[in-house]
């Protein structure tokens, strides 16, 4: 609402990643982008981490380990909170 394109998607609870959920990943990070956007992904399952790496798919989106550091990494102007 407040015209900011920041975003964090929280991979937390996921296990595993298949070829629908990277093509999923991809295209929110376009559709983001597209949109003058940021996207962070917060994921701390090894497995899920090592295949984005493999695919990739990091070279275009920072992921952190927890929530909090997602949002830090955006503009220090940007004050966005999280919702649980």
């Amino acid at each position: 609402r407040s015209g900011r394109r920041q975003m964090v998607l929280s991979l937390l609870g996921v296990t595993d990643v298949d070829a629908g959920g990277l093509g999923e990943l991809a295209s929110a990070f376009q559709e983001v982008r597209g949109a003058g956007g940021v996207l962070r992904i917060v994921v701390r399952i090894k497995n899920v981490r090592e295949l984005l790496v493999r695919t990739h798919l990091l070279g275009g989106l920072p992921t952190f380990p927890t929530e909090a550091e997602a949002i830090a990494s955006f503009e220090p102007a940007a004050s966005l909170t999280t919702s649980t």
